[in-house]
């Protein structure tokens, strides 16, 4: 009798122990499954940014630089990219001693999606890399722009969509490429607005599905800078000296 008892109480403890061991197991497993996800979209993000930075840069060169074309690989992971919808800049200046001055731009941000809920969008605008999440919004490049008290300069960017794909997904690896068109009358890649020492007021207007984010961006000079609308921020300056430049930039998905 003493050795059923204690042939069934070894019994019971191998199926507790087995038993723990499962569900210890099976926690661990889930645990750390999920940390792995959690790691690997982080990672793809993180490869996302940088792709975002190199961007930045190609088309700043094809201002700055005088190059036609440039052209930035990035490797999409489950993400996808896209134009984005219109963006407007509208800048003016008034001046007691100067030509007053008016220029608007309205552009495609070139709009990268990604994120375990497809939650988060890296959009390059005007020389600018926002990262747009449900939580904020924040600039992860800041674009050459000067507005100070001294000096007001404003090379705008207009990316504009090429015929061609809109938009590409899934797991591979697109080009996107800038290109600036020039002809025998206009061979420079960008076109003058001002270029003057005199003082003037200058006003800069965004019009963004991202403008809370220009509107940190813009006020870190000396700017003032007012939200006058859930998608617009209002900036204005004094300055001194203005120069406000734009390019074109023709954008297609390869």
């Amino acid at each position: 009798m003493f050795e059923e008892r204690r042939a069934v109480s070894e019994t019971l403890g191998f199926v507790f122990a087995f038993a723990l061991i499962v569900t210890t197991t099976g926690i661990v497993f889930t645990v750390g499954q999920g940390g792995l996800q959690d790691a690997q979209d982080q990672e793809r993000l993180n490869n996302a940014e940088r792709a975002m930075d190199v961007l930045a840069q190609n088309m700043n060169d094809l201002n700055r630089r005088s190059v036609p074309s440039r052209a930035t690989e990035i490797r999409l992971s489950e993400a996808s990219i896209a134009h984005g919808d219109p963006v407007t800049f509208n800048v003016t200046g008034e001046s007691s001693s100067a030509r007053n001055f008016s220029s608007q731009i309205i552009l495609n941000p070139i709009v990268y999606r990604g994120g375990p809920n497809d939650d988060t969008l890296l959009a390059y605008s005007n020389g600018a890399v926002i990262r747009d999440q449900p939580d904020g919004q924040v600039t992860l490049v800041r674009p050459d722009f000067q507005l100070t008290n001294e000096t007001v300069l404003l090379p705008l960017v207009a990316t504009i969509p090429e015929a061609g794909r809109s938009q590409v997904g899934g797991s591979t690896t697109v080009l996107v490429r800038g290109r600036v068109p020039s002809t025998p009358t206009n061979p420079a890649t960008s076109n003058l607005v001002v270029a003057r020492s005199a003082p003037y007021d200058v006003t800069v207007n965004v019009t963004s599905p991202r403008a809370e984010a220009w509107n940190e961006t813009l006020s870190r000079q000396d700017a003032a800078c007012d939200m006058v609308a859930a998608n617009k921020t209002s900036c204005s300056v004094q300055t001194d000296r203005v120069s406000v430049t734009f390019v074109r930039v023709f954008v297609a998905f390869e």
